[in-house]
């Protein structure tokens, strides 16, 4: 789903407009209208503060982990182990690593070992050593946008968490000027939250690997 369309979306919710229509597939459609948007004064600030409510939204899925799910393969080797344990750092494996989900083993005959570890706040991850290959299951960053991030700028996420950013974005940009629109946008927001938390939704995944040295 584009930015400007979240943005289109978001705004429609507050001040409907008929008058306004738009092809989201037509990144010319989609540009012309939100260029009438923002030289619309009653409309431009609103439309300002969305940058930063879209970016809030995107922070709430993290913290709900409804962030992609990334994996990266760590051959046997790649790092020292004391007394049992490997020590790492997650930026190490990748730059897009949240946090871990969760690491396992898989031995010869196709069982998978949970790997015990322990995630510290500076990235640092202390992993239990099974004398084998391990994969690190994680979260990944959602990237986050700009003032200057292009309208046409696909979300890097799923149709069904972009499809809920507008409801955020109503919620956070109306909350002086319409505070019961707000927390109305906003519980509506959060109950659609716990139903793909529940339901489940179609994250991307993506997959690497870390071959050992030598």
């Amino acid at each position: 789903m584009k930015l400007g369309e979240i943005k289109i979306e978001a705004l429609y919710m507050c001040f409907a407009n008929p008058d306004l229509v738009t092809d989201y597939e037509d990144t010319e459609s989609l540009v012309e209208t939100l260029y009438q948007l923002k030289s619309d004064p009653n409309l431009s600030d609103y439309l300002n503060a969305s940058v930063g409510a879209v970016n809030r939204c995107l922070a709430y899925f993290e913290i709900k982990g409804l962030s992609p799910i990334g994996s990266v393969t760590v051959r046997h080797g790649r790092f020292n182990e004391e007394n049992g344990l490997l020590k790492f750092k997650l930026s190490e494996l990748s730059s897009n690593i949240l946090r871990v989900k969760q690491i396992f083993s898989v031995d010869s005959t196709g069982n998978i070992l949970p790997v015990g570890y322990l995630e510290e706040k500076d990235g640092t991850v202390l992993a239990e050593s099974h004398g084998m290959d391990f994969t690190v299951e994680y979260w990944e960053k959602i990237p986050k946008i700009s003032h200057s991030t292009a309208d046409s700028y696909e979300i890097m996420l799923p149709d069904c968490l972009c499809r809920l950013i507008p409801y955020f974005v109503k919620g956070d940009i109306l909350r002086v000027d319409d505070p019961d629109e707000a927390r109305e946008s906003a519980r509506i927001f959060k109950e659609l939250c716990e139903g793909v938390v529940k339901d489940g939704c179609a994250l991307p995944q993506s997959v690497s690997s870390l071959y050992k040295m030598g």
